[in-house]
């Protein structure tokens, strides 16, 4: 039986027989551009993640550690989370909990006990789409939202909620471009995650330096290789005003440091996620999914229905050496009530966002 704790385990355990790492969002972000540099190059060890300082981080371009990048989008049963938490924990295996927000003294618990494990937590915003695309409206409630999680400890980190349903992208909130529709990175240079998060100002009293902000022109971007052109997205100031008002700010602005779908190259770092309750759930899903990679992978034979092909390929060492695993912690269950609930739901749930998919091709 596929989706509980017992077949979680063993795929973990699976990923760490093979000599993988994990990394939190944040750690992965600091050691991501030093693991990709050529040989003989000494990466410091206070950047590996606890656990792993010990080791010898001098690496030629055949010896770039194998990683897991693991994260999980919290969108339901935060009891789910902390199960899988706890059970990570017991393997000494850290990941990034994006949280969306659902205040109640039971789901605070929760985070508090996720945090106290040695975890990461992030906000998995929906701002846009639950104000329904008023603009202004959702970046106060992501204000809002951020400063109420950063009572349970430091938020440097943030990634969309999909909302296969809405006419809206949550990443249109911000005036950068994402790396998921375009292989160019953002020409705005990360802050350094060593120095302190300032508090964020309300928003009629920020310095004219941070708003409004333009988007940011094409000529900061480098061009897509002729050898294999990829399509540019419209400008979101050139997109219908009925999809997302023109965006001001950077995450950025707000202290977030890293958005998975913006700032991470998917040229290096291959994407398994559960949407939909399968690993193949690219087919059914709207936004959760890295159309420019997709293809290649494919070709390349990594496709995985079940989570038992993962952990059959991960002991055969035939998965790539750099992983990106989204869990949605609700899909994962041990009693079989949720657990068959679960699996009806998202199978149902599965054709009607594929008739999305079709038409909006």
């Amino acid at each position: 039986m596929d989706f509980n704790l017992k077949i979680y385990q063993e795929l973990l355990k699976a990923l760490q027989s093979q000599g993988f790492l994990f990394y939190t969002v944040s750690a992965y972000a600091e050691t991501s551009k030093e693991f990709a540099q050529a040989s003989g190059e000494n990466i410091n060890p206070k950047s590996a993640p606890d656990g792993h300082r010990d080791r010898n981080f001098t690496l030629s371009e055949a010896e770039v550690p194998k990683l897991i990048l693991l994260r999980h989008d919290v969108e339901a049963r935060y009891g789910n989370a902390l199960k899988l938490a706890q059970l990570q924990h017991g393997l000494g295996i850290k990941g990034t909990y994006y949280f969306r927000i659902y205040p109640h003294k039971d789901n605070e618990a929760v985070i508090r006990k996720i945090v106290a494990l040695g975890h990461e937590i992030g906000y998995h915003y929906d701002d846009l789409t639950e104000c329904r695309g008023d603009y202004e409206k959702a970046i106060r409630r992501f204000q809002k939202n951020l400063e109420y999680l950063r009572q349970f400890g430091p938020v440097t980190t943030a990634a969309m909620e999909g909302a296969p349903l809405s006419g809206y992208d949550n990443r249109d909130l911000w005036a950068v471009r994402p790396l998921v529709t375009e292989r160019s990175r953002s020409a705005s240079p990360a802050p350094s995650s060593a120095s302190p998060v300032p508090p964020t100002p309300p928003l009629h009293q920020r310095p004219s330096s941070l708003a409004p902000r333009s988007f940011y022109p094409r000529s900061a971007s480098p061009a897509p290789s002729s050898a294999s052109p990829v399509p540019r997205p419209s400008p979101l100031h050139q997109r219908p005003s009925s999809l997302a008002p023109r965006p001001f700010y950077h995450y950025r602005d707000f202290g977030i440091l890293t958005e998975p779908y913006f700032d991470f190259d998917f040229n290096e770092l291959f994407y398994l996620t559960d949407t939909g309750r399968r690993w193949d759930g690219w087919k059914f899903s709207v936004r959760d999914k890295i159309p420019l990679h997709q293809d290649r992978w494919i070709q390349q034979g990594l496709v995985f229905r079940g989570t038992g092909e993962i952990i059959k390929a991960a002991r055969a060492g035939a998965l790539p050496a750099r992983i990106m695993i989204t869990v949605h912690p609700q899909r994962w269950n041990d009693a079989f009530l949720p657990w068959a609930k679960e699996l009806l739901w998202q199978n149902v749930k599965n054709q009607g966002k594929l008739v999305l998919v079709l038409l909006r091709r």
